[in-house]
């Protein structure tokens, strides 16, 4: 039955949020460490629910107005929580462990405090800022950004294509069994004839049906990168203005020029505590990744897991125009 109802959100509790974003193995998890210790911002946490809200709106499964109203209640719902160390992970081996957070102490001292009714007071006054690691997200992010408006910011982490192709091909081994499918517990699959195969294929989904798990990962990856392409051009204002992308293999090298940058995107602080963080994660460093022996180790996976000519040409392809598009020639020795 068809009604014509609008589910609306329009009080929230969100002040800020900052999305630490890319594609998988991009090293976000190098950059999470430091925006975490940065003045206001809350512990790392994944952004499960909303990925999925994303995904969902983008395959037109759900309606704008249910997507956005589902977002703002899922970051309200998470800020909330965390306020008062409710529903936080203290897994100590898990990368969104409090006990990874340079702020710890905070975590374990508001398990003891009053909360509920005094929360979002709490957050009035503390503009705490919500921090999620998210995957591939940027070019499905307009309900986030319809949701919250300026309060946003995407930290985009890129990285050079073949660097991330081992990592991403055995990821693809294992989506491709009955074991790994049941093991992915938070992405949502799509039926394609009598298999199969994980949302982010959606597009493309004959020439992933028909690949092998390396040739998977080329594809995947072109695919993605063109979508995020299309997502800058069509929101350019907003990609200029509440959006930065950080190419991992500059930022392990000198990461301050962009720590400032996201210092006045969100309008916040780096601390004392930044520096350790930075160098608990081995940054900065001297070697980047894009020697030619690396480079030359990588390409030789792709051919010696059975990648084909085109798969390779793609591989080829993607990886010039990442050294050109960030200006690593002089990286590559």
């Amino acid at each position: 039955m068809e009604n014509d109802l609008t589910v609306v959100r329009d009080s929230i509790l969100l002040q800020q949020l900052v999305l630490v974003d890319g594609l998988p193995c991009s090293g976000k998890a190098v950059l999470d460490v430091a925006v975490s210790s940065m003045d206001r911002v809350e512990l790392l946490q994944f952004a499960t629910q909303i990925e999925r809200i994303c995904v969902l709106k983008d395959f037109g499964k759900i309606t704008s107005d249910v997507a956005e109203t589902m977002i703002k209640l899922e970051a309200d719902l998470v800020l909330y929580n965390t306020m008062m160390s409710r529903n936080v992970n203290f897994r100590v081996s898990d990368q969104s462990s409090v006990f990874k957070d340079p702020k710890f102490w905070v975590y374990i001292k508001r398990l003891f405090a009053k909360g509920d009714r005094l929360i979002p007071d709490k957050i009035e006054k503390e503009r705490p800022i919500l921090h999620f690691m998210t995957h591939s997200m940027l070019s499905l992010s307009e309900p986030i950004f319809n949701s919250f408006g300026d309060k946003v910011v995407i930290i985009e982490i890129v990285r050079h294509p073949m660097s991330m192709l081992e990592m991403q091909t055995n990821y693809e081994k294992r989506w491709a069994t009955h074991e790994g499918k049941l093991q992915e517990v938070a992405d949502i699959f799509l039926r394609y004839k009598d298999d199969s195969i994980p949302h982010w294929a959606a597009g493309c989904e004959e020439l992933y049906y028909k690949s092998n798990p390396v040739e998977r990962a080329i594809y995947v990856t072109h695919y993605q990168l063109e979508k995020i392409k299309l997502f800058k051009n069509k929101f350019r204002k907003i990609y200029e203005s509440q959006c930065i992308t950080i190419p991992f293999e500059k930022f392990v090298v000198d990461p301050w020029p962009y720590m400032e940058k996201i210092e006045t995107l969100l309008k916040t602080s780096i601390t004392r505590k930044t520096k350790k963080m930075l160098k608990k994660a081995k940054v900065p460093r001297n070697n980047t990744g894009l020697e030619a022996h690396e480079l030359t180790k990588n390409r030789n996976f792709a051919i010696q897991n059975g990648a084909s000519e085109d798969a390779l040409r793609v591989l080829d392809q993607i990886s010039e125009h990442y050294v050109a598009k960030y200006d690593l020639y002089d990286q590559r020795q």
